[in-house]
């Protein structure tokens, strides 16, 4: 290991002998509620997957849903991401920094303040992401907090009723902003997608309510359990924390090898499915029409022949072509905010609180239970 790896701990991912054995085959064959679904372990047959017009996500989205952007498939896909795409462009996400860093400036304060210990997740890595994305987006203040709970409703895997009502919230929340929006309108992405609904027919109503909603949940969600994640990381691997603490131009790096390193899924996967439009032929088995193809990206971001040393977070990986923010057309809109917010926020954390660690023992950490994301539910910290 030379001085630009460190080991990287699994925060909480299990890549037992039986999931690693997966990727010693190109492609599983299963049956998940009698549909046969085909489970790829290989980069670049991923790769493909997400980039092959003869697979669709629409097909798999539920019947009388209104579902997300993630769900779409061409030419709907492109006409509604080109609504919101300019507000995640580089030179927008490079002019939010500025902001991004005094809020992040302001919740260390208060932590300072408050003394320790302090839980992390609710004093800094939910906060920070909830307030950037709803200024961007333009909900008021006193509403965000409502949505912690109904992003936690929307991963549950354990209750489809928390999930069904925390939709219904969301999409009540969302009509009742865009009215007043309407009648008042402002300089934000809301009024961005308002435009288009009412003066360019780009988008139609549900449409718009979706999108709001899968930008703010989206916006906040992964980027905040993301954090806390890495911080995580930071915590356990202390020679990682002092380099990125005397070379602070090494942190877009180590974000890189963090996403690599740190599937934001629950599953084996970090998945993304897809159903096969006609029949084919993918990672060399024949794929018939109808059924599901899924990438185990956690697996192929750890490949050897793609990621030299790849359980080691490496500082000088280049090229570092992981797909933990997906491929192709669908790649995470909202993957340069995200890769921003992650920058500031470790940064200031390592910059502010060069003593910070761990409150408790570190088995003693809650992680969550029955829900689509891996993370921490919280996170006690001192210094």
């Amino acid at each position: 290991m030379n001085e630009s790896q460190f080991p990287a701990d699994e925060v909480g991912l299990d890549l037992t002998e039986a999931t690693m054995a997966l990727a010693e085959r190109p492609a599983h064959r299963f049956e998940i509620d009698g549909r046969v679904t085909w489970l790829l372990t290989r980069h670049d047959d991923i790769r493909q997957l997400l980039t092959d017009p003869r697979f669709s996500r629409a097909e798999l989205a539920k019947p009388g849903n209104h579902d997300s952007i993630s769900m779409m498939d061409p030419p709907d896909h492109s006409r509604v991401r080109s609504i919101v795409v300019r507000a995640f462009s580089a030179r927008r996400i490079t002019a939010l920094r500025e902001r991004t860093e005094a809020i992040a400036a302001a919740l260390i304060d208060d932590m300072l303040r408050h003394g320790p210990p302090v839980d992390l997740i609710e004093a800094f890595c939910l906060p920070l992401p909830v307030t950037v994305i709803s200024e961007l987006l333009g909900v008021p203040d006193s509403d965000r907090e409502r949505f912690a709970q109904w992003s936690r409703d929307l991963m549950s895997t354990a209750d489809p009723s928390r999930v069904v009502s925390a939709e219904e919230d969301l999409d009540h929340y969302m009509k009742a902003l865009i009215e007043t929006k309407r009648a008042a309108p402002a300089d934000d992405l809301l009024g961005v997608m308002i435009a288009a609904r009412d003066d360019e027919q780009r988008l139609d109503e549900q449409e718009m309510v979706d999108l709001a909603a899968g930008v703010l949940v989206g916006g906040h969600e992964t980027t905040a359990t993301q954090l806390a994640n890495f911080t995580y990381r930071l915590l356990e691997n202390p020679g990682l924390a002092d380099s990125l603490r005397r070379d602070p131009q090494q942190m877009p790096s180590a974000i890189e090898e963090l996403l690599r390193l740190t599937p934001l899924g629950s599953g084996v996967a970090g998945t993304f499915g897809q159903m096969a439009t006609e029949d084919l032929v993918i990672a060399g088995v024949n794929v018939r029409a109808g059924e599901i193809v899924v990438g185990a990206s956690a697996i192929a971001n750890r490949q050897h022949d793609v990621f030299p040393d790849p359980d080691q977070v490496g500082l000088d990986r280049n090229p570092n072509p992981h797909i933990a923010f997906g491929h192709g057309a669908h790649h995470c809109l909202g993957a340069p905010l995200a890769r921003m917010e992650l920058d500031v926020g470790l940064s200031a954390l390592l910059a502010r609180i060069p003593t910070l660690t761990f409150a408790i023992e570190r088995d003693d950490l809650p992680w969550r239970t029955n829900s689509a994301v891996r993370g921490l539910l919280s996170l006690p910290v001192t210094w």
